[in-house]
């Protein structure tokens, strides 16, 4: 039916209170449907056309009074919580590059950077990923595509070149997730061939992640993807029965992961054995020297001596992500348990708002976001303490990569923008915005 002039008049006064421009579509649409609701419930009693429309808008009360109140409810949230959990991880990263800058980075550089690509995105409004999501994730395959051609092998790893950069293939684990978000939520009500066509768009991406080691950010992109997935059959995105949805997405999951876990064990058997039995000079060495050195490390300050002279040589080797480890031993258990609380709070705080956010998109982009750091910290805590059967990419914020760094800074912004903003989106598309009528 289309709007009358009384109640766009009506809904114009009350949107003209609201200063913060995003809010006012989903405040107009808001109320177009109350009054609409209250004027049909007059008409089912007998009330003239006219007349009900009027007692509508009489009974929703003055224009300005109702604009000033949704102004107080409709405001950004600037979450500064999460800004405060992020700003203090990044200054532990700082810190831990200060204190041994021969395990980390070899420059600051990178934390400063960090913090203004965090900002880029947190102003950055989310909302615009809704419009294509098919085209961004198009892109974001095309250019994954085009990393793996660009990249080169270097015995286990393969890495690309950014100007004076040489980046692992494996940090694309990071937003591979994010693009995957995308391609679910274009899969809306499209049932089990939607669930399918989510695989299928999932597995180039993955198949690009394990040709480069460390395969932690193949497993993780793996994990955070089968979670989306979980989640929105879980919210009926794709319009099917739960029981169906749920084997079309698990059924091709087992089926990765047994062909993927038998070719490991084929491949990497010695190093299983030594992550088994760690010690000798084989794969076991360096599991022996990382459990060495968290068993002698201290609640506080140096840790005791160890037989092995050379085990904090071997955690800094370059190249290896485990300056959380020699932080450990040179500094005591409080270093890397004040970092483990950070990202345990932060991602805590994080996963709570994004499961409640208004949209799917929300949702989608904010677990994606959040589940790839859970996944990130915890294959790191196990690498660096020798429980690690697969070498991390690095700890979030606590790493040797800048790129790494720099990824996780921009995917957390986005991270935010969702919470700051998330609230004036709503997943359905309206005929019109009635506030640029």
């Amino acid at each position: 039916m289309q709007q009358s002039e009384r109640f766009g008049s009506y809904i114009r006064e009350v949107c003209g209170q609201i200063r913060w421009k995003k809010a006012r579509a989903l405040a107009a649409e808001e109320l177009e449907a109350h009054l609409e609701d209250q004027r049909d419930a007059l008409l089912a009693e007998g009330v003239p056309p006219e007349e009900a429309e009027e007692r509508a808008v009489l009974e929703m009360g003055d224009g300005a009074a109702v604009g000033q109140a949704l102004d107080r409810v409709h405001r950004p949230r600037p979450q500064p919580l999460l800004l405060c959990l992020t700003g203090a991880l990044l200054l532990l990263g700082m810190l831990g590059s200060i204190l041994q800058p021969e395990a980390g980075a070899g420059s600051l550089w990178q934390y400063p950077a960090a913090a203004g690509v965090l900002l880029c995105f947190y102003f950055l409004d989310f909302t615009f990923l809704a419009k294509r999501p098919l085209l961004f994730y198009g892109l974001a395959a095309a250019l994954t595509l085009l990393a793996f051609h660009l990249s080169a092998d270097s015995g286990p790893f393969r890495f690309m070149k950014l100007g004076p950069l040489e980046v692992n293939l494996a940090v694309l684990s990071i937003p591979v997730p994010l693009a995957c978000a995308l391609l679910i939520y274009a899969m809306r009500r499209r049932g089990i061939r939607g669930i399918l066509l989510c695989w299928a768009g999932f597995l180039p991406l993955l198949a690009v992640l394990c040709t480069s080691q460390p395969y932690a950010g193949a497993i993780s992109a793996f994990a955070v993807f089968l979670a989306l997935l979980s989640f929105a059959v879980a919210r009926d995105w794709f319009g099917v029965r739960r029981g169906q949805g749920f084997a079309a997405a698990l059924l091709p999951a087992a089926a990765c992961g047994i062909a993927g876990g038998v070719f490991w064990v084929a491949e990497h058997r010695s190093l299983l054995d030594g992550w088994l039995h760690p010690g000798g000079a084989g794969s076991g060495y360096l599991f022996s020297v990382l459990r060495d050195v968290a068993d002698k490390a201290r609640f506080f300050g140096p840790g005791l001596p160890t037989e092995r002279t050379e085990a904090l040589e071997a955690i800094a080797e370059p190249g290896l992500e485990l300056l959380p480890a020699t932080l450990l031993y040179e500094y005591g258990w409080i270093f890397l348990l004040a970092v483990a609380a950070l990202l345990a709070a932060a991602a805590a705080a994080a996963v709570r708002r994004a499961v409640r956010q208004g949209s799917m998109l929300g949702s989608l982009v904010a677990l994606s976001a959040v589940l790839g750091m859970v996944f990130q910290a915890l294959f790191a805590l196990a690498d660096n303490l020798g429980f690690g059967l697969f070498d991390s990419i690095g700890m979030p914020f606590f790493t040797q990569s800048s790129a790494v760094l720099l990824i996780n800074a921009a995917v957390t912004g986005l991270l935010l923008s969702v919470f700051r903003s998330g609230s004036t989106f709503r997943d359905r598309k309206t005929a019109q915005q009635i506030w640029n009528r």
